[in-house]
């Protein structure tokens, strides 16, 4: 066999290949019964509440061990004034170095 033939028998291979594993794919999705995650239009989370708290840095979420830089942090946040902010953020996490809330803000 020369080469060229070889060449149009291995495209047609891998094309059929291609088709019969398409095809086997799409079979086995359309009767498996599972389906695909699909966006919601309801962009809220789920965490297991009726009520789920959300802070984008503007108010306290977990008050204990809550100190004075981290509430002058927050109040700060919420004005705009980002660079006091971080000051009393970095001050509270000088007192309490694991404090999830103050890192994450």
């Amino acid at each position: 066999m020369n080469s060229q033939k070889e060449t149009k028998l291995l495209i047609l291979s891998l094309l059929c290949t291609s088709v019969f594993l398409g095809a086997g794919f799409w079979l086995w999705k359309q009767f498996s019964g599972t389906t695909t995650p699909t966006l919601s239009t309801n962009p809220q989370p789920n965490l297991g509440s009726t009520s789920a708290q959300i802070s984008l840095g503007e108010k306290i979420l977990v008050t204990a061990d809550t100190s004075r830089e981290k509430e002058a942090g927050v109040q700060a946040f919420a004005k705009g004034d980002l660079a006091t902010a971080k000051n009393n953020f970095q001050a509270s996490l000088l007192k309490n170095r694991n404090d999830p809330e103050t890192l994450i803000y």
